[in-house]
């Protein structure tokens, strides 16, 4: 061992051992996360709804798949309102995490694919199983609440992922919503829930 130490420098050595000194501090002592208890209590929020729900013998399941699947299945404000609600309680809570925690929120995959499986089916729901006849018919039987939640939807997508990935994600249900490749775009644009203002569903 000493024959080793010999055949390196002195600063080389010194270099190595606070190196390693440094390593031995990040293992026992790792660096201050102050997004763990944002995000955590944002988890925990969501038990029973977007993550099971501990219990003291084992855990109730996450309702989010159920409700989302009666809801399409349903097509009616019965058959969705907790789901709407549901959500709009899961968006609430996300706007308690920093902004500067943003990275670690985007980085839920259960929560990104709420988001984008939500917006999609509420813009299937509003558009329905053929074209609205007019403007007048692309909320169809969407209550505000209903468009509230997906406005807030919307602006959650963009504040977390990117207005380039709602770009996206909007050019996409131009092609998938049945009937849509018979219309011009600019028919489809006045009849898609898409189009809506939100400033209208967001101010209150």
């Amino acid at each position: 061992m000493n024959q080793l130490l010999y055949l390196f420098p002195k600063p080389v050595l010194a270099f190595i051992a606070i190196a390693i000194g440094v390593l031995i501090i990040f293992i026992f002592n790792p660096p201050y996360d102050k997004c763990k208890i944002p995000i955590d209590s944002f988890k925990e929020s969501q038990q029973g709804f977007l993550y099971d729900k501990p219990t003291k013998l084992s855990s109730s399941p996450a309702t989010y798949s159920e409700l989302y699947e009666n809801c399409k299945a349903t097509n009616n404000p019965g058959g969705c309102f907790t789901l709407f609600d549901q959500l709009q309680k899961m968006l609430r809570a996300s706007d308690m995490v920093p902004l500067e925690c943003t990275q670690k929120l985007s980085s839920l995959s259960v929560l990104k694919n709420t988001i984008w499986e939500s917006l999609e089916l509420t813009v299937r729901l509003a558009w329905g199983a053929k074209p609205p006849e007019s403007y007048v018919q692309r909320l169809s039987w969407l209550s505000r609440q209903e468009v509230q939640t997906f406005c807030m939807l919307k602006q959650e997508a963009i504040d977390i992922y990117g207005k380039a990935k709602w770009d996206g994600f909007r050019e996409r249900m131009f092609k998938a919503l049945p009937g849509a490749e018979k219309l011009s775009r600019e028919k489809v644009w006045e009849r898609i829930l898409l189009s809506i203002s939100c400033s209208n569903y967001l101010s209150s």
